[in-house]
């Protein structure tokens, strides 16, 4: 199982990223879970400021 969260926005190559992530895996292995914030949001540029 690979699990990552908010890893994927501040990597330089996310399909490299991902391509070790599933080279790491056995056959029946599974990414759990990729959590990436949307920067772009309203929520995001309202609260930024707060975190």
């Amino acid at each position: 199982m690979v699990y990552s969260i908010h890893v994927i926005e501040p990597v330089e190559r996310p399909d490299i990223f991902m391509r070790k992530c599933l080279d790491l895996l056995s056959p029946d292995g599974i990414v759990v879970l990729i959590e990436t914030p949307n920067t772009d949001s309203l929520d995001y540029k309202m609260l930024k400021k707060r975190h």
